[in-house]
């Protein structure tokens, strides 16, 4: 978010707000191929002779997101009439404010005399409409040079000295090491930006979105570490006719992670059958193979032909220890956890609690003040899924509390596999969870505690909007806790479109803060976004006001979010759900409507056009299939209908 496009987006008028976004938009040419022969400033062209022309185009757009640009066109200017040279329609056009994507198109001209001005010189440029003939943009000139003699090529200095340290190994969903980048050069000392970019198994290289423009270092993100993929950097000259350099490739290799196993019990109506059940591991190439293992006198040894996924013990097993090895291409192998087969038991009642993020685990340290409720406040299941009766019948769960010190007591109510903390606590107090169910043992869980501070009360934790920066979100330095404060800053989307709260550890950890830094990292668009700030001390996490800022509104400061529009009688809806490994929209009271579904990757930020179906009824359905590519997550979607209406979301694939 530019602070120029904010000061006049409060200063326009409505009737000229359409016209201001789309002046923003641009169209580049980066370069003109003539027959094979690549030019960055002045094209050469013979006269007389067929030539195949290629130009190398960017657009990006700064315009409203629910704008969708076509009608592109190259035209050779002249001083008579202009010469139109080719029309087309884009595919894969940017929807996103502040997308840039390049594109290519080629055409054979059999007399390139149509481009020759009485000069023998002329100059090409592109435009693009929307919708009718309504010109938005026109790109820069690109000057063309006719010549009888052989095509020159002007040769240019490339980018040099950019290059990045070698092979990274990582765990699983952690960060990596720092890959370090040489200071790069660029010819005639012309301004540049980094970018770094990513490419994963069978995919094309895209730039990675969270916190890497611009920065010679990068640290391989926990988000980013799932599986094995390439990373280079790009160098990208501003304001230069100059080609975006790129550097060596490097390798990062992520280790094998959740490689866990687990017991199942079953019965077949005559016999117990224990069975070793295998996670499936993540990292490495992300395609497994197993081998479990039995430890014996002379140590572990290979159990012929168990190389499935899950084991089925002999029944003569208990006492025996095993464990499982996963093996995956470019990544050592992993040992999974040993497991002794005993008596049946209550397996996985392990209990954390849920925080923003799934990878921070168990706040040992989480604390709240006297007559509040903690802010992460529910517990649940360490591993989902895991919590099951050894002997396969169903569980009883009862949560219980108590002082510290003092006797545990049920609480009232209290009996599904999660927890949530809705009474606010007046002192320390500690949960935890019995589970029981037949044949097996009583089990109970760890203990979760929660502290009440003994420190001051946190006030004064206040937000707002710098009057002379629009862009800039001031915030008050806190009274109370132990006087020593640490910061996180959170956001999220009007409610019609909420993806839920998002926290950014540790980015802008001070006082103060500004929208884009947040805003423009968020995976989906809006038109409102509730930006939030917690200080900690002694534990405590203290939420502060929350500030409204809508992009066609401006600051709602103290106000109410803007109203509901009104709700025709018949109401289209877009209702989305994942089964299995399928995506399915049911589209209602949509019938003889396109549309046009985005989804974005929650982790990383990335999006794709995954279908344009046409809605042949007003309950229709649409089914797309999960590539194998799309891993485990949240993910959001931007439907975009013919008549400009968005329909946004979210779905989480299991």
């Amino acid at each position: 978010m530019k602070l120029k496009s904010l000061k006049l987006l409060f200063t326009v008028i409505s009737l000229f707000q359409l016209a201001f976004y789309k002046a923003q938009d641009k169209i580049t040419i980066q370069k003109v191929e003539v027959n094979g022969t690549v030019f960055t400033s002045t094209a050469y062209i013979p006269k007389n002779t067929p030539i195949n022309l290629k130009v190398y185009f960017n657009i990006k757009k700064n315009s409203s997101p629910n704008e969708m640009g076509n009608n592109v066109k190259l035209i050779a200017k002249k001083l008579g009439s202009n010469h139109q040279v080719f029309v087309r329609t884009l595919g894969n056009f940017p929807t996103s404010t502040g997308q840039s994507v390049d594109y290519v198109l080629t055409e054979n001209i059999n007399n390139p005399n149509v481009l020759i001005d009485w000069q023998d010189s002329g100059n090409l440029f592109m435009t693009y409409t929307y919708g009718g003939s309504f010109t938005i943009v026109a790109s820069n000139l690109f000057p063309l040079a006719f010549v009888t003699a052989p095509v020159i090529t002007i040769p240019t200095t490339p980018i040099y000295n950019n290059t990045i340290s070698g092979t990274v190994v990582t765990e699983y969903l952690t960060t990596g090491s720092v890959i370090t980048g040489t200071d790069a050069k660029v010819p005639n000392n012309a301004q540049f930006k980094y970018y770094w970019q990513r490419k994963n198994p069978g995919g094309d290289w895209y730039n990675i979105v969270n916190g890497t423009i611009n920065t010679q270092n990068y640290a391989p993100l926990a988000s980013e570490n799932r599986y094995h993929y390439k990373l280079r950097r790009a160098v990208r000259p501003i304001n230069s006719d100059l080609d975006t350099g790129y550097s060596n490739e490097v390798d990062v290799q992520v280790r094998i992670g959740e490689n866990k196993i687990t017991e199942s019990v079953s019965h077949n109506g005559t016999a117990t059958i224990r069975t070793l059940i295998g996670s499936t591991p993540k990292g490495g190439g992300n395609v497994f193979t197993y081998q479990w293992q039995e430890y014996t006198s002379s140590g572990w040894k290979n159990i012929p032909n168990a190389t499935a996924i899950n084991y089925i013990t002999p029944s003569n097993s208990t006492g025996k220890s095993f464990r499982r090895i996963a093996r995956t291409t470019a990544a050592l192998e992993s040992l999974s956890n040993e497991l002794t087969l005993g008596d049946l038991k209550t397996l996985g009642n392990l209990i954390t609690v849920e925080t923003f993020d799934s990878n921070k685990g168990i706040l040992d340290d989480q604390k709240v003040m006297a007559g509040q409720k903690p802010v992460f406040n529910r517990l649940r299941t360490h591993t989902e899924g895991y919590l099951k009766s050894g002997s396969g019948h169903p569980l009883s769960i009862q949560w219980q509390s108590r002082t510290e010190g003092g006797t545990w007591a049920d609480i009232p109510g209290a009996t599904n596999e999660i927890y949530t903390i809705n009474a606010p606590l007046t002192q320390t107090l500690q949960y935890r969870r019995n589970v029981a169910s037949l044949y097996v043992p009583d089990s109970e869980s760890n203990i979760i505690t929660v502290q009440v501070s003994a420190e001051p009360v946190i006030e004064y934790n206040i937000i707002s909007f710098d009057p002379s920066n629009l862009d800039h979100i001031m915030g008050s330095a806190p009274i109370g806790g132990d006087g020593n404060y640490k910061y996180v800053w959170a956001v999220d989307v009007h409610p019609d479109d909420s993806i839920g709260e998002i926290i950014y550890w540790g980015v802008s950890s001070g006082t103060e803060t500004t929208m884009s830094e947040y805003i423009d990292t968020l995976p989906i668009s809006s038109d409102e976004y509730h930006l939030t700030r917690y200080a900690i001390s002694d534990g405590v996490w203290n939420r502060s006001n929350t500030l409204i800022y809508s992009v066609s509104g401006g600051i709602i400061q103290g106000k109410k979010a803007k109203a509901t529009i009104t709700v025709p009688t018949v109401q289209k809806t877009v209702v989305a759900t994942v089964n299995n490994n399928e995506l399915l929209f049911n589209f209602k009271n949509y019938n003889g409507a396109q549309a046009e579904v985005y989804l974005v990757n929650y982790s990383t930020g990335r999006s794709e056009k995954i279908m344009k179906p046409t809605i042949s009824s007003d309950n229709s359905i649409q089914v797309w299939a999960f590539p194998p590519h799309y891993l485990q997550g949240v993910y959001a979607y931007n439907i975009v209908f013919n008549d400009g209406t968005v329909q946004s979301g979210k779905v989480i694939k299991k």
